[in-house]
C-alpha cells in the first residue's frame, strides 16, 4: 500500500482517513483495529522526521497507554484520537451482545454517592 505523498507534514490523521476511505485499500484494513493503523503511520511519520526505531515505539507506547486520571483535554487532536480509537476497540471487545455466553438484558446496577467536585457545586454557577 503507497503512501503517496507522505511526508513528515503529513497528517496521521488524513494519512489513516484516506487509506480507510480508498475502496482498494479498505477491504484489507477493515479488519485491522483503526488504533493499529494510527500507530504504524504514525511510526512511518517518525522515521521521516529522523527518529530512531526505538524512539519511535518507545513514544507510540506511552501514547497509546490509557491512564483514566489523565486529563483529554490538554491532547491534541492527534493523540486524542488514537487514544479515542483504543477505548473504542476495548468497548466493542468487551461488549456483551445477544446470544453471548453471560449477557443480560436490562441490567440495572446501584452505584456509589459521586463526590462532589468544586466546578460541580451550584454556589459556582454564574448567570448568564
Amino acid at each position: 500500500m503507497p503512501l503517496r505523498h507522505f511526508n513528515k507534514n503529513s497528517s496521521v490523521d488524513a494519512t489513516v482517513d484516506e487509506l480507510l476511505s480508498n475502496s482498494r485499500h479498505s477491504k484489507y484494513l477493515k479488519c485491522m483495529p483503526k488504533f493499529q493503523l494510527y500507530r504504524l503511520v504514525s511510526i512511518i511519520k517518525d522515521k521521516l522526521s529522523g527518529m530512531s526505531l526505538e524512539e519511535s515505539l518507545a513514544r507510540n507506547d506511552e501514547i497509546d497507554k490509557l491512564d483514566p486520571e489523565e486529563d483529554l483535554n490538554k491532547l491534541d487532536d492527534e493523540t486524542l484520537r488514537r487514544k479515542k480509537s483504543i477505548m473504542e476497540d476495548t468497548f466493542e471487545k468487551n461488549l456483551k451482545k445477544p446470544g453471548d455466553p453471560g449477557f443480560e438484558y436490562d441490567v440495572q446496577m446501584d452505584f456509589d454517592e459521586v463526590e462532589a467536585c468544586e466546578w460541580d457545586s451550584e454556589e459556582s454557577e454564574q448567570e448568564f
